[in-house]
């Protein structure tokens, strides 16, 4: 009776140890694998992404106050779903629609190059942020 009472034990603290080790496994896989990027892994998939999106569409990009990249892209334009970058990263990619692409925008600037002298225009740049051309003048010429 002894012997049955310790076997018993034997099998109940075998079983208890099981069922542990089975919960913290079944924790360990359900929880879903989340590394972070590294920063080139980031900039290559979003090299990638940018890349897919058609000149006539792509408004640049910008990293914003907080740090999140910013992919602007003109309204109307199809947007592609982002893919290749992990859950965290993906976070901290913001898609904005813009009235203008880049490729528009930078025509607009190329299109006041020959004014520059006549009106004192220092320089010209297609602003990503602003989505807008921005024009410095000289202060005294």
């Amino acid at each position: 009776m002894k012997w049955q009472k310790i076997g018993l034990l034997i099998i109940l603290a075998v079983l208890l140890v099981a069922t542990a080790i089975s919960s913290i496994v079944e924790a360990a896989c359900a929880e879903p694998i989340n590394e972070v990027m590294s920063a080139e892994e980031f900039r290559e998939a979003t090299l990638s992404y940018t890349s897919s999106i058609p000149a006539s569409a792509y408004g640049g990009e910008y990293l914003d106050e907080a740090g999140n990249l910013v992919i602007n892209i003109k309204e109307g334009s199809f947007i592609p779903p982002i893919t290749g970058v992990d859950a965290v990263s993906r976070e901290r990619i913001m898609i904005q629609t813009v009235k203008y692409s880049l490729a528009e925008l930078e025509a607009m600037k190329d299109a006041l190059v020959p004014y520059m002298l006549d009106y004192d225009i220092a320089s010209l740049d297609a602003n990503e942020v602003t989505t807008t051309i921005d024009i410095e003048l000289w202060e005294e010429r």
